[in-house]
């Protein structure tokens, strides 16, 4: 389960770990079955619903970046059970820097010049990887995730 740290990238944050409730059922009837999570795998095999995590749709990992956790899929007919787990991995917000003015000459005096936008994504990125940058012609076709230049 991949998040992103917000607000401060100190690999803490809250995120809502019962979205992984339909991978842990896969297929299974919500009716049947019920799921705990768990910090540790001894209190997952426990069943011990005291020892659960109380409010996953608001989980705050303890530990910082990737954090294991244990999910109990218990059958509610039977108390049969089994465990498995996921990781939570939580990724830092990029940093956006804002680059330094774009001049361009409008050498036909039309009002129009032309730009290699792309020439300010390493001033943009100031050394960070793995990150994309991308042009929008306004904030409406951002939001949407149009029309990318």
């Amino acid at each position: 389960m991949l998040v992103c740290d917000e607000p401060d990238n100190d690999g803490i944050t809250t995120i809502d770990i019962s979205t992984m409730e339909t991978a842990i059922l896969n297929g299974l009837a919500t009716t049947e079955y019920t799921i705990y999570f768990y910090e540790n795998e001894d209190d997952a095999e426990e069943g011990l619903p005291g020892m659960a995590i109380e409010n996953p749709e608001t989980y705050t990992n303890t530990v910082a970046n990737t954090q294991h956790i244990y999910c109990r899929l218990e059958n509610i007919n039977t108390a049969c059970y089994n465990v498995s787990s996921f990781d939570i991995v939580v990724q830092n917000v990029p940093e956006i820097l804002t680059p330094t003015p774009l001049y361009g000459c409008d050498t036909l005096e039309n009002g129009v010049a032309t730009f290699m936008l792309n020439e300010k994504n390493a001033e943009i990125l100031n050394g960070q990887s793995d990150i994309s940058v991308s042009y929008y012609e306004s904030e409406t076709a951002y939001i949407n995730g149009l029309n990318a230049l």
